[in-house]
C-alpha cells in the first residue's frame, strides 16, 4: 500500500512505496493460502464431513483374518430359502499370488486383495465323456479399488485346450461399475452409505465334441464400510446379510 508524507525541506508531499514482500513473506503467504484451501476441502469450520475423503478412508471390502464370517439369508422369488455362509479359512498361495482360502457355502473359493483390486480365483470346467476338462483357471477382477461412484472396469479372456484330440475354445467377458451410493436395509441393519455395484459376466465354450455352451451373469451388489458385501441380487435370487463376525 502507498503512503504519503510531507518533506520538511521542500514542503512537498512525497509518496512512499513499501519494499517488496520478499521470499520469506511469499512463503508465508503461500502457506496461509494452502492451509485455507485444505480447510475448505475437509470442511473444517462449518461442521461438515467431506464425503469423498470419508469414503476413501473406509474399508468397503474387509477380508479380516481366519474365522471372519458373513452369514446371509437366501431368498428366491421373495420367499426365504435358507442361509448361505462365507468363512475366511486360511492364508494360501494360489496362482503365484498370496490370497485367502474361503468356505463359500458347500464349496471352497479363493480371494486376493491389494490396494487396487479384489479378485476371485476362477476354475471352470466342462464335462466331456465322463471327464471334467478345465477351460478357464485364473484370477478374475471382482472389484476395482477403491470403490468410487462412476468407476468401472472390464476384462476379456480367451483360451484353447485340447481333449480327445479336439480343440475346445473358451471366451469370457466381464464388466463392473459402481453406479451409486445409497441406503440399503438387510436383516443385520440399515447401512446409509453402501456402494451399489453392477456386475456382468458372459462365457461361451465351443467344440466339435459338444453343442455350444454358455452362461450369463447379471448381478447387483451392495458394499457397506467396515462390513463388506451386505446384499446381492441375481435374477430372483437375493442374499441379505444377517450376521457378521470379524476377526
Amino acid at each position: 500500500m502507498k503512503t504519503a508524507a510531507r518533506n520538511p525541506a521542500s514542503g512537498r508531499r512525497e509518496v512512499e512505496i513499501p519494499p517488496a514482500l520478499g521470499c520469506s513473506g511469499t512463503r508465508r503467504a503461500i502457506r496461509v493460502l494452502a492451509s485455507l484451501f485444505l480447510l475448505t476441502l475437509v470442511g473444517f469450520g462449518c461442521g461438515n464431513r467431506q464425503p469423498l475423503f470419508y469414503h476413501l478412508s473406509q474399508d468397503y471390502v474387509p477380508v479380516g483374518g481366519p474365522g471372519t464370517s458373513w452369514t446371509y439369508t437366501l431368498s428366491v422369488g421373495g420367499i426365504k430359502a435358507g442361509s448361505y455362509s462365507v468363512v475366511v479359512d486360511t492364508a494360501i498361495v494360489v496362482g503365484l499370488r498370496n490370497g485367502w482360502q474361503v468356505e463359500q457355502g458347500a464349496r471352497i473359493g479363493y480371494w486376493s486383495r491389494d490396494g487396487k483390486e479384489f479378485d476371485d480365483y476362477l476354475k471352470e470346467a466342462v464335462f466331456v465323456n465322463e471327464r471334467d476338462v478345465v477351460v478357464e483357471e485364473r484370477w478374475w477382477t471382482h472389484l476395482k479399488l477403491p470403490l468410487i461412484k462412476g468407476s468401472s472396469w472390464s476384462d476379456t479372456y480367451q483360451n484353447q485346450v485340447t481333449a480327445y484330440g479336439q480343440p475346445i475354445y473358451r471366451r469370457s467377458e466381464s464388466r463392473g461399475q459402481v453406479v451409486d451410493l445409497e441406503t440399503v436395509s438387510v436383516p443385520l441393519g440399515t447401512y446409509a452409505e453402501a456402494y451399489k455395484v453392477q456386475l456382468y459376466r458372459a462365457t461361451s465354450t465351443t467344440s466339435a465334441l459338444f453343442p455350444p455352451r454358455g452362461d450369463t451373469l447379471n448381478a447387483t451388489e451392495w458394499y457397506a464400510p467396515k462390513v463388506g458385501l451386505v446384499k446381492r441380487v441375481r435374477g430372483d435370487t437375493a442374499w441379505a446379510l444377517r450376521d457378521y463376525q470379524p476377526k
